[in-house]
């Protein structure tokens, strides 16, 4: 199974470069056409959002909107998928920035329930709830094949018309 890198899903969505973008796109469907599913780590992950955010300029809202897409994808199989589901949850719902959620529910789903860091030279500490919230039409991908599908944009399927 090919695993992905951060460059291969901005310039798949991004059509920022059209070489690179069409790239891609072979590259992603001739997998496709063999059936392969693509592996996303946990860091392409995370670095996506952070390119997303800093170096594109996209707001939350769509940030989650993009990488609740991804998740979606039938295509693709994410490292730590629960944590993932944990962590957008999470940054959906409170003004921590995304890396902090990702830490907090890989970190959870580990077992460990307490993140130590420092606030403005201040050490302090933070708690996972003991089980995360997890929509309740995710599955895992390796025991049913079923996936949690919201709405996804054309844009964004790997299973995209030729052309």
């Amino acid at each position: 199974m090919p695993a992905l890198d951060t460059n291969i899903l901005l310039r798949y969505f991004l059509q920022d470069d059209r070489d690179q973008f069409n790239a891609a796109r072979r590259l992603i469907r001739r997998c496709v056409a063999k059936r392969l599913a693509l592996f996303v780590p946990v860091t392409v992950f995370l670095e996506l959002e952070w390119v997303l955010r800093s170096r594109m300029g996209f707001n939350k809202l769509r940030i989650l909107g993009l990488m609740s897409d991804l998740l979606a994808s039938d295509e693709l199989l994410f490292e730590s998928e629960h944590a993932l589901i944990a962590a957008l949850h999470l940054y959906r719902t409170s003004s921590a920035d995304f890396a902090d959620t990702l830490h907090l529910a890989l970190a959870s789903h580990a077992g460990q329930q307490k993140i130590l860091s420092y606030v403005a030279r201040r050490a302090f500490s933070f708690f996972a709830a003991p089980n995360p919230p997890q929509p309740a039409r995710a599955t895992r991908w390796c025991q049913t094949r079923a996936r949690w599908r919201p709405q996804v944009s054309p844009a964004i399927r790997f299973r995209c018309s030729p052309g």
